[in-house]
């Protein structure tokens, strides 16, 4: 388990480039140092904590200047009076501080009896990344349902003109809600030319208003698509939707027990690459 002690004995490594930490509950303020010493060449933060204080705690006191990668799994098994806040103040830390980000990838878990339904969600713990335009990467792995709207998902995508990988998972919900349409799914597309790889809860029983718009030569090459429990219509138009919006797809991911898996297979038949699940 990391302590501050070891943090500190580690801090003269100023060339470290790569720093991977197993954070107590509480580690509390950090010894005093310079802005800007600590770690001033780090690239990569891998970071396993036992909480959000935690997790808090250390950005204030390391120097994330030129890190590029940060990948968080959370356990928030602490009594958080607003989780929610807690949530929003640990990562808004990082979009302030790290303008080079290219992966950000958090997992959090908490205890049953934290879980609520937030309006909007993740939307207030995405949009202070709005200002990391080289952001590659983007997935979150999250126990509270996800509650975003199509135009929530699409005011958070187009900052990311170099997004290649995006998930949205929702861990632990038995049956999670569906605000997403295939309307929401476009404008991700739309939006990041160069992505490859989503995961994303969507209603895909119907096409968007707008599907003759779309050109084939004008959307990224996705390849895999994350469905999880989605809902989607045995419909041939559905299907050449899919066709057009993605051509390229080579595999489609669902969650075990999906009671839509029939139908998800019938797409698979219908599209020209027979992607498979």
């Amino acid at each position: 388990m990391t302590s501050w002690d070891l943090l500190s004995s580690l801090s003269q490594a100023k060339a470290l480039r790569k720093l991977s930490v197993c954070l107590p509950s509480q580690l509390g303020l950090g010894p005093e140092y310079p802005s800007g010493n600590i770690f001033p060449q780090l690239c990569t933060l891998d970071i396993r904590a036992s909480s959000l204080a935690s997790c808090t705690d250390l950005f204030h006191w390391v120097s994330l200047h030129q890190v590029t990668e940060i990948d968080i799994d959370c356990s928030v098994s602490e009594d958080v009076t607003d989780l929610f806040q807690a949530l929003v103040d640990m990562t808004s830390l990082i979009p302030s501080r790290c303008k080079t980000l290219e992966f950000f990838w958090f997992c959090f878990s908490v205890l049953p009896t934290a879980v609520k339904t937030y309006p909007a969600w993740p939307r207030p713990i995405l949009e202070p990344y709005h200002i990391c335009h080289h952001l590659r990467v983007i997935a979150l792995e999250t126990p509270l349902s996800i509650t975003l709207a199509d135009n929530d998902l699409e005011d958070l995508v187009m900052s990311w003109p170099h997004l290649e990988v995006f998930h949205l998972f929702q861990r632990g919900i038995k049956h999670p809600p569906v605000h997403l349409t295939l309307r929401g799914v476009t404008a991700l597309l739309c939006h990041c030319r160069k992505l490859t790889h989503f995961t994303l809860m969507f209603d895909a029983t119907r096409v968007p208003e707008d599907a003759a718009q779309l050109t084939p030569e004008a959307l990224p090459a996705v390849t895999y698509m994350g469905v999880d429990k989605s809902p989607v219509s045995q419909s041939s138009d559905v299907a050449a939707y899919l066709s057009i919006l993605m051509p390229h797809l080579e595999s489609i991911g669902i969650r075990e027990r999906n009671s839509y898996g029939p139908e998800w297979h019938w797409i698979c038949t219908q599209h020209q690459r027979r992607p498979a699940i």
